[in-house]
């Protein structure tokens, strides 16, 4: 798919995040490709042998006509075609099988080269959905009466405009929550004491293992990855013209009131097209990896959770007096590949006591632990530092999926794991999905009231909370629907209470949110394309 191809646009960052696991990507793409291109090419020369004579030019005629209009048939975007390839020839990518990184590697490896890039064409036809016609007129209604309702029942709903510093950790979770694997020191003791200070909410990431690009799109959108096929990546394929200049995207709110918006990427601006898509958002000050001095700190090869929280500090201190910003930073140092000489045995703080998984993929969380180990440390150094400044901060928090942890032998940590094995297959797929939010400040921040989010409802929860937040009702629409249907990917659902359900067979209390929502995403984003 031409979607892939554009990942070659920074093979640089490509290596450096999929690592050893590159190379069993390349393979499973280039052997197929050459036999198919040698049987092609076989093909070719036995017909060039072979006697045709018998076939009249009639024959050959009607042969031709047929096989284009078998061509046309499928490849013609129709719903009607559309829908019945989807829904009878290809099964949809399960949760078990949606273990991939960077590409749509796992769907190939699912329905075969060929028909897997015509299965990704499909994906990226898009359908109406039914209840648009009856719902259309009103969806404006909808989320101001929502809303507003929404903003008058929040008890501690005014932390006026505070700086708003938002860390997209890569990869971090709270490993804790495992009880097979045991360590020295935990890696997360820092989070999971500030949570009992501020706000915190456990999250279903629209990613597992990677696309951390996908957990972004919903960041600052509002829009949800469950109303896209499996495999979709918005910011390579969806936001590639101008129209979506004018798209509801939440930096737009905050510049809009007197906010100046801040991008700082220990990455760089090609990778999953960001570059492109910060336009559009029209963020005021970008900064990438090729942008960060040559000497700045690094760990494991990559910018360090050190240097992140410096550039925040940093930002924080440069700024004019009075003037209000949100600085939102990507990590990268707890990315994969991971690998127990990353580090120098000196650089390790914490250790694996006990666990069921082998040597290796001990090796492997052990790496891991170290780069949430750090990451937990920074977030409470900056903690500590926004407790004297002189203004109102928040820290918005969170890990934007779990790590991929298969080594290169193909073991894979999550099937050897009890914690992700339970007898209930909901359960499992919350879980490989579930990661954390902490929300926390320099003030009091009043009342939690909220336990599961997505991170498509994180902006607008935060939003309806700042003094400018009830001028947005579709920001206020989204932060209200987080009481009923609260998180949400293509595999999994929960509501406020924790109960679970699959995308297909909510209630209906929970559907009709969906319903609208979707109603609401194919107006703001879909049909824009």
């Amino acid at each position: 798919m031409f979607s892939d191809i554009l990942m070659l646009n920074d093979v640089g960052s490509l290596l450096d995040i999929t690592g050893s696991t590159m190379t069993g990507m390349l393979l499973s793409m280039i052997i197929p490709t050459l036999i198919y291109t040698g049987v092609l090419v076989l093909v070719i020369y036995l017909s060039g042998r072979t006697n045709t004579d018998y076939l009249t030019k009639k024959i050959r005629i009607i042969m031709g006509v047929i096989s284009f209009a078998l061509l046309f048939v499928i490849y013609y975007p129709n719903n009607t075609t559309t829908e019945f390839m989807k829904n009878y020839v290809f099964d949809k990518v399960t949760s078990k099988d949606n273990n991939h990184t960077t590409t749509n590697i796992a769907y190939y490896q699912k329905h075969g080269f060929i028909s897997g890039m015509y299965g990704l064409m499909l994906n990226n036809r898009f359908i109406e959905p039914e209840t648009y016609a009856a719902l259309s007129d009103n969806l404006d209604t909808i989320m101001s009466d929502e809303g507003n309702s929404y903003i008058d029942s929040i008890p501690d709903k005014d932390w006026g405009n505070p700086n708003i510093i938002m860390i997209f950790s890569e990869s971090f979770y709270d490993i804790s929550k495992i009880d097979e694997l045991k360590f020295d020191v935990s890696p997360t003791s820092n989070f999971n004491s500030l949570k009992e200070k501020g706000i915190y909410a456990e999250m279903i990431s629209p990613s597992f293992g990677g696309i951390s690009a996908n957990v972004e799109y919903e960041i600052l959108t509002g829009s949800n990855i469950g109303f896209f096929s499996e495999g979709y990546i918005p910011y390579m394929q969806l936001l590639n013209n101008s129209s979506y200049e004018s798209a509801p995207y939440f930096t737009h709110v905050l510049e809009d009131n007197g906010y100046t918006t801040q991008i700082t990427s220990t990455w760089n601006d090609k990778l999953f097209n960001c570059g492109k898509v910060y336009e559009y958002m029209g963020i005021d000050q970008t900064k990438y990896a090729t942008d960060f001095a040559d000497d700045v700190d690094k760990k494991g090869k990559r910018i360090s959770e050190k240097a992140v929280v410096d550039e925040i500090i940093d930002s924080l201190e440069s700024k004019e007096k009075d003037e209000r910003i949100f600085h939102m930073s990507l990590t990268a140092q707890t990315h994969m590949p991971y690998y127990l000489n990353r580090y120098d045995e000196s650089e390790y703080d914490v250790h694996i006591t006990d666990s069921p998984l082998s040597d290796s993929l001990n090796e492997e969380i052990q790496c891991y632990a170290q780069g949430v180990y750090d990451a937990d440390k920074e977030l409470y150094r900056l903690y500590n530092y926004i407790q004297s400044f002189d203004e109102p901060v928040i820290i918005i928090f969170y890990g934007d999926h779990l790590p991929y942890l298969n080594n290169s032998d193909g073991e894979d940590a999550y099937n050897e794991l009890e914690y992700f094995n339970t007898d209930d297959d909901l359960t499992n797929t919350f879980r490989k999905y579930n990661t954390q939010l902490l929300i926390t400040g320099n003030f009091d921040l009043g009342k939690d009231d909220v336990n599961y989010i997505g991170p498509d409802l994180v902006m607008p929860y935060v939003i309806s909370h700042c003094s400018f937040g009830a001028e947005h009702p579709y920001a206020n629409y989204l932060a209200s629907t987080a009481k009923t249907l609260s998180a949400f990917n293509c595999f999994v659902a929960v509501d406020d209470e924790g109960n679970l359900y699959y995308p297909d067979d909510l209630s209906d209390p929970l559907k009709k949110v969906y319903d609208i929502r979707e109603c609401i995403n194919w107006r703001e984003y879909i049909n824009r394309k």
